[in-house]
């Protein structure tokens, strides 16, 4: 897969160099209008998807742990979206083969996708405690974490 095209703002990508690199490696480059988000579909609905995806986690785990999810998690919630968009693969209605995740179509590269460490945003985890980690004798009714 080669770039073909940058379609972009003019800040960093207008600078002389950039440009040079550019037809050097027989690419395309245009430049968006000012404030006009609507020029790169492609980035906007990705932008929409992860807004979205993370939204939905965040009043979820919220709904569920009101005391400890905050919208200060934000961040965190965006990143755990996009890696589940970039690792997880999209199964085609066509009944094709199991279609590839994005990430592996990227680099060329097969790679088997550990689902077990993915967990629902905002769940509680525990650590246990140092006696019971070490096995040592730990009271039946205190706590274990």
């Amino acid at each position: 897969m080669r770039i073909q095209h940058y379609h972009a703002d003019n800040g960093r990508f207008a600078e002389a160099k950039f440009q040079q690199s550019v037809l050097a490696s027989k690419q395309g480059l245009t430049f968006c209008g000012v404030n006009a988000h609507h020029q790169n579909g492609r980035a906007e609905r990705r932008i929409r998807h992860l807004t979205e995806a993370a939204r939905t986690m965040i009043l979820h785990a919220a709904h569920r742990w009101p005391q400890v999810i905050t919208p200060h998690l934000w961040p965190y919630a965006i990143r755990l979206a996009s890696d589940i968009g970039l690792n997880i693969s999209q199964d085609s209605d066509e009944g094709e083969k199991k279609a590839k995740a994005p990430i592996q179509l990227f680099s060329q590269v097969p790679v088997k996708v550990q689902l077990k460490t993915y967990h629902p945003f905002g769940c509680p985890t525990y650590v246990l405690h140092d006696t019971l980690a070490n096995g040592k004798y730990h009271p039946k009714w205190s706590d274990r974490t």
